[in-house]
């Protein structure tokens, strides 16, 4: 049996209500951030680029939240084995667990990405684009899609973290992520001029 850090025999030996606020926190904070992304895009694109692309940006939301299920999917996954072996009282199973969601959130994204940088126009299209917002809306999509992998896999390890108790760090690595993308917005879209398309290089740099 392997010797269980401080933090995980916390998990261990807490009291369920206190681990309760201390783990849902967390969560909470990391479902909000992963929303608050976009939200941004949206505000800095109202302001700089126009009407039109918010418009873009919300259009190509709906697809990204379906996206985000697919990290979601696989950390929720991966932190459940994790929690399960830190119960069993074994300490080795994060450091076999995480290589496997490094190569799913790499082959699924890889797949993901392909399909949607070719289809990006029908998509847009399906979502209801028209126009500049559809040729806002595909500009958007292929930029945010082409980092898949880094959001996803920003996503699902961070459920891992907080599945091995390091609930701080959990919270300063998305928090942190969140001030960067707000910091990057406007750099890239106006000093760099880069449009609509700095928002969404905003997004996945601050997620990479």
């Amino acid at each position: 049996m392997d010797t269980l850090t401080k933090r995980q025999e916390k998990l261990l030996n807490d009291s369920p209500s206190s681990l309760f606020f201390k783990l849902s926190v967390p969560g909470i904070i990391g479902m909000l951030v992963f929303g608050f992304y976009q939200f941004v895009d949206g505000v800095f694109v109202g302001q700089f680029v126009g009407p039109e692309g918010m418009g873009a940006v919300g259009l190509v939301y709906p697809f990204s939240l379906l996206n985000n299920g697919i990290s979601g999917l696989i950390g929720t996954g991966a932190a459940s084995i994790v929690s399960r072996s830190i119960g069993s009282g074994k300490n080795d199973v994060l450091k076999k667990i995480f290589p496997i969601v490094f190569l799913l959130n790499f082959i699924i994204c890889a797949i993901v990405t392909a399909i949607s940088i070719i289809f990006a126009p029908q998509i847009v299209t399906f979502m209801g684009g028209a126009g500049e917002m559809h040729s806002l809306g595909v500009q958007y999509m292929r930029v945010v899609i082409a980092g898949t992998f880094f959001i996803n896999f920003a996503a699902s390890s961070n459920m891992l973290i907080r599945s091995e108790g390091m609930i701080r760090e959990a919270m300063f690595i998305l928090g942190s992520g969140a001030v960067l993308n707000l910091i990057l917005d406007p750099l890239l879209m106006v000093v760099f001029d880069m449009g609509i398309r700095g928002a969404a290089a905003a997004t996945v740099f601050s997620q990479a």
